[in-house]
């Protein structure tokens, strides 16, 4: 959009895209995902868009970093305000962001958060941040936790491609796994003769139903295989 965009989207001391930008972004972000759940999402709307010669939130994030005794000059930047979103008949979808930096900037703009039914931003899959929540918690995956999103966003830039989802895939794939691997082995056990014949003897060696044996059996080898699959990923 660099040749057509009416203001700058980045700053020339900033690392990541302006504020102007990243509005953009957001905007670009929504029509997709109404486009490919097939769904009327709320819309976000600005009063108008002020400028200002020194640059605000991250759009001089570098140029902070060089510290210098005086600032780089550089053309006026946008900024939009007067944020408010329509809701009324509108699905809200609830979206899970696993991002580096990039997200921030959208996830502190003003309304963002109005826009989603659950909103979930996992930084670097480690922390994960909530509207309403005091502080970051670790960011567990849990069957729970996919199952209640709609959405499901990875949103990393160039520099950060070489720990693109830092693992997220292979958590969610190790979570899944967990359920569907749980029920497999337990109709395995129940159809094998010597095995099942194995597991009752142990229920009452250890004082348990047969059905909490099972379910006892069951995670003690699903538990294992997944570890040896966690133990590869690691090495790799």
């Amino acid at each position: 959009m660099k040749d057509t965009s009416s203001y700058p989207l980045y700053h020339k001391c900033g690392i990541h895209w302006s504020f102007y930008g990243a509005y953009f972004a957001l905007d670009s972000i929504l029509s997709y995902i109404e486009i490919e759940k097939g769904i009327d999402m709320a819309e976000m709307h600005i009063e108008g868009i002020n400028f200002s010669d020194i640059p605000k939130y991250t759009d001089y994030d570098v140029g902070d970093a060089l510290n210098l005794f005086f600032r780089i000059p550089y053309q006026p930047m946008a900024y939009p305000y007067g944020f408010s979103v329509d809701t009324l008949g509108r699905t809200k979808p609830n979206l899970m962001v696993v991002s580096d930096s990039y997200y921030w900037t959208i996830y502190n703009m003003d309304k963002n958060k109005d826009l989603w039914g659950e909103l979930d931003f996992r930084y670097y899959n480690q922390a994960s941040y909530s509207p309403g929540q005091p502080k970051e918690d670790p960011a567990v995956l849990t069957i729970e936790e996919l199952s209640k999103f709609d959405v499901v966003m990875i949103l990393y830039t160039e520099a950060t491609m070489t720990k693109f989802a830092n693992n997220f895939f292979e958590d969610a794939y190790i979570t899944l796994s967990y359920v569907k691997g749980l029920e497999e082995i337990r109709q395995r056990i129940l159809n094998t003769p010597e095995w099942l014949e194995d597991v009752k003897e142990k229920a009452i060696k250890n004082g348990v139903s047969l059905e909490d044996m099972i379910d006892m059996d069951a995670k003690w080898l699903l538990e294992k295989r997944l570890m040896k699959l966690l133990m590869n990923r690691l090495i790799y």
